[in-house]
């Protein structure tokens, strides 16, 4: 198994550095199997999270699609699957930020009884205590 860095997601996905590009996907295509997954881990789907909103400036919709399908590719192992899919469901009908919901969700199942922020669109969510 081989780990995954977020720009070589982002490359395999938009394309914008062609040679960069055409690396990513080659690597994935060849290297990536079900007997050799690549692995991406939640830090990643972060990182993933913050570029796409603020480098390419995709719309909630367009993310959600593109975690949706890194989560069925089944040449990649996904760290902590669980913890992905649930904060793309809340990510889908809350107003949060994704990395948010990742946190939230990470902090209660590893037993926090909550989890503080100075973030107040984090704080209508479930889970989440603002600091005050």
């Amino acid at each position: 198994m081989t780990g995954l860095d977020t720009n070589v997601l982002l490359r395999s996905i938009f394309g914008d550095d062609e040679k960069q590009a055409a690396l990513a996907r080659k690597y994935i295509k060849e290297k990536c199997t079900t007997q050799n997954p690549g692995y991406i881990n939640v830090v990643v789907f972060c990182e993933l999270y913050w570029v796409c909103k603020t480098g390419y400036r995709i719309e909630k919709y367009e993310f959600v699609d593109i975690v949706d399908k890194l989560l069925h590719i089944n040449v990649f192992e996904i760290e902590r699957p669980e913890i992905v899919y649930s904060a793309l469901n809340e990510y889908k009908k809350g107003n949060a930020d994704f990395a948010d919901y990742i946190i939230g969700i990470s902090n209660k199942i590893d037993g926090c009884t909550t989890t503080i922020s100075c973030d107040k669109k984090a704080c209508q969510s479930k889970g989440f205590t603002l600091l005050h």
